[in-house]
């Protein structure tokens, strides 16, 4: 079955979305001007395209700021605690902007549960790892330069080593006539071969060196090649692929961040100087907040606007990294001990009645 896009969702299928509300910061009371908007929604496909396909879980367009779950996953959601999931249910009326009346036989309260003490802390301690994550991208910033395979090969040289890009010009050699072979039992470590390229321009069918790797720039692992016997090594070269493998990833994931990053929280951050992405930090205690009022209100409060004014002190940066931290720990704490001690339900009820009640209505 060919995927559903967004844009057939809200063509050929409108008349299956069963809700949809603007979510995010708006929802949260958090917006300012420059907030985007953000929708997520429910839908069910007909019960014949559900008898003759697996329902599609979720539909989004391209930047993820549109977001719209079938049925059957949004209630695993729910069963999940995910706060997501939870807070499109207890939508502020002014942000809803469809719900039909089959997502009112949702039973709200019954997926109130001790599990939310988990995904809630849990989602509050990922913003945190994202908050100062981004501390090391904005004051850590990384070549622009790739890393290269020959930034950690390294040949023994006198009593220490010398990349081998420095070997190489040592010796006025050129990569290309070289050639490598492995060494038993020494892992990571190879014997390098070095061939006069006069061998085989005479004779090109006696060409045993190859080089070390295909290509300088763009090659991402070191190639092997087979020794004619009775040819000695002219050095032994280490290649430390385990740490080119991670650089690699670090520069990979900085640059893609550079691409998408939101230049306004970019500058932020290197405006407040506290090493942290404040909004990530904000959106951690506001979890948090949402998380004990769950507990003592046996509801989800969406709209934190009591709070929009300690949590635009954190967006902006008014706070130490260290006080921010200890004051999470003693939140969590207290979140922890109310659940562990509320009335709460262990579990949430089974999802399959609940939608086979809707799909029946449904039809």
């Amino acid at each position: 079955m060919k995927e559903i896009l967004l844009s057939d969702l809200y063509s050929k299928y409108n008349d299956t979305i069963i809700m949809q509300s603007i979510v995010g910061s708006t929802s949260f009371g958090l917006n300012t001007e420059t907030s985007d908007i953000d929708i997520h929604g429910v839908y069910i496909m007909p019960l014949d395209y559900r008898v003759s396909y697996k329902p599609q879980e979720q539909i989004s367009n391209e930047t993820n700021d549109i977001t719209f779950w079938d049925i059957s996953k949004y209630l695993e959601m729910l069963s999940k605690a995910n706060p997501s999931a939870l807070e499109l249910l207890y939508s502020p009326q002014a942000c809803i902007q469809y719900k039909h009346p089959k997502f009112n036989i949702i039973p709200k309260q019954l997926f109130l549960t001790k599990q939310c003490k988990d995904t809630y802390v849990k989602y509050a301690t990922s913003q945190i790892k994202r908050a100062s994550g981004l501390n090391k991208k904005v004051f850590s910033p990384i070549s622009e330069i790739a890393p290269t395979v020959f930034d950690f090969c390294y040949v023994q040289r006198e009593n220490g080593s010398v990349n081998i890009k420095e070997y190489l010009q040592l010796m006025n050699i050129d990569q290309k006539y070289c050639a490598l072979t492995t060494i038993t039992h020494m892992d990571n470590l190879y014997a390098l071969y070095y061939q006069d390229p006069s061998e085989w321009k005479l004779e090109p069918k006696r060409r045993w060196g190859h080089g070390i790797v295909h290509n300088e720039y763009e090659s991402k692992d070191i190639q092997l090649n087979s020794i004619p016997i009775g040819i000695n090594p002219i050095a032994i070269m280490s290649f430390n692929k385990n740490a080119y493998s991670m650089q690699s990833k670090k520069y990979t994931e900085y640059w893609n961040w550079m691409k998408i990053k939101n230049n306004s929280r970019y500058e932020k951050t290197l405006e407040n100087g506290k090493g942290y992405d404040s909004k990530n930090m904000m959106h951690t205690f506001r979890l948090l907040l949402t998380a004990k009022d769950i507990v003592l209100t046996k509801s989800v409060v969406v709209d934190r606007t009591k709070d929009r004014e300690f949590l635009f002190k954190i967006k902006n940066g008014e706070y130490e990294y260290d006080n921010l931290i200890k004051m999470v720990d003693d939140l969590s704490n207290e979140i922890i001990y109310l659940f562990d001690n509320s009335d709460l339900p262990d579990l949430p009820p089974d999802i399959e009645p609940i939608l086979f009640n809707i799909l029946d209505i449904r039809n």
